[in-house]
């Protein structure tokens, strides 16, 4: 519970409080990310599975950033957040 006057949390830092498990995934979205379409409803868990994936094919922040349409800053973080190693090699 809250106390009275706190501030609640920004939603991007709850996500990241919050156990996700593999069933929770929408593979339907992280299919759509992959494929370049922005999907409604997109959460972290399906950002995140997309960027584990192509990262995991080789592509480098640059690509899966323009795939995802994010920027690559946005990628390093998020691969750095959850210890997603890079898979390109020059």
């Amino acid at each position: 519970p809250l106390k009275k006057g706190s501030v609640l949390p920004a939603f991007s830092e709850i996500s990241w409080l919050t156990p996700h498990h593999p069933e929770d995934l929408d593979e339907v979205a992280v299919q759509a990310l992959m494929a370049g379409r922005q999907p409604a409803g997109l959460r972290e868990i399906e950002r995140v599975a997309a960027v584990r994936r192509l990262a995991e094919h080789g592509w480098s922040d640059h690509s899966i950033g323009r795939q995802l349409g994010v920027c690559d800053r946005t990628v390093l973080r998020l691969r750095q957040t959850h210890q997603i190693r890079s898979g390109w090699s020059a």
